[in-house]
């Protein structure tokens, strides 16, 4: 199996993104350390649904890795493991190596109510006003401001922005595929923050806008999570600033103050507005009382 695997993954390269590649491989090196390297021909759906069984029910998480430590895997990992089960052996269909899938029955497990609420505003601004440089207070609002992915927001170039017309080219997964351009739109303020980094930044051998301060190289993704990790502990901010949550916060916050489910999904690189509602369309008791309070009929 080990073979089919490495081929699936080959399959993927310069189509998919890294991160998608490292997703398959992390959750599809649990099948063979369960089933063994047999050829994939041998696989069965009971074998499948053993796999799943010990996969929910296990009470180590990483096994046989460093980082092996006691604890359940969430429905959600488990979930992604059987989504990643039943393409690897679709891909094998279509390739001709299989004339049938044996994950084609292996059902997914339901997947709990996940609502994705993002950056609190109150977290959100203390992060921003403790930004203590002009490239750091540019980066905070351009987190804030477009929706970005990390990797999107560390690729961004000079010669992709366009601070008259407010508008940025960033390359990321999403639409398209691996490192698809789109467009991010930023408001008056955070163009003139960023316009403020600019003049700092002054010309560079890197073309990228975000560099570290000490050596002038351009600052990976890495680089930029430890400055707004940094950062958020001298604001204060304990939990829930993470970069994603960067993002989930500027899409619900935009879906918040209604702008169009199309428009957001475009905005966020989405491949369609379905994806953005399935991620984003849901409420707790609270806010859906008060979305019925300002929406009712009855005043």
């Amino acid at each position: 199996m080990q073979i089919e695997l490495e081929k699936f993954y080959s399959s993927m390269a310069g189509v998919k993104s890294p991160a998608t590649v490292i997703f398959y491989q992390r959750r599809l090196k649990n099948l063979v350390l369960f089933v063994g390297d047999i050829p994939i021909r041998d696989v069965t759906l009971d074998q499948l649904r053993a796999w799943r069984r010990w996969l929910s029910e296990r009470e180590v998480k990483y096994p046989g890795q460093k980082r092996e430590q006691p604890g359940r895997l969430s429905p959600w990992t488990v979930h992604q493991h059987v989504r990643a089960c039943r393409r690897f052996f679709a891909w094998c269909v279509e390739e001709g190596l299989l004339e049938i899938s044996p994950a084609r029955r292996l059902e997914k497990p339901p997947e709990p109510v996940r609502i994705r609420r993002g950056i609190r505003s109150d977290a959100r601004d203390a992060i921003i006003n403790a930004a203590n440089c002009k490239r750091d207070y540019a980066l905070f609002l351009i987190f804030a401001d477009t929706a970005c992915r990390l990797a999107g927001i560390a690729g961004m170039m000079v010669d992709d922005v366009d601070l008259p017309g407010r508008m940025i080219i960033v390359r990321e997964k999403g639409r398209g595929g691996n490192q698809k351009e789109r467009m991010v739109f930023i408001t008056a303020h955070t163009a003139q923050a960023l316009a403020a980094w600019l003049v700092e930044r002054g010309d560079r051998k890197t073309r990228k806008i975000w560099i570290s301060l000490t050596t002038g190289y351009g600052l990976t993704a890495g680089g930029i999570y430890q400055v707004l990790k940094r950062t958020a502990k001298r604001a204060g901010v304990n939990h829930g600033w993470n970069p994603h949550n960067w993002r989930h916060g500027s899409i619900r916050g935009m879906l918040a103050n209604h702008a169009p489910m199309s428009a957001v999904s475009q905005i966020a690189g989405h491949s369609s507005s379905q994806v953005t509602a399935d991620i984003y369309g849901t409420f707790d008791d609270q806010e859906l009382l008060r979305i019925h309070d300002q929406s009712s009929w009855i005043k």
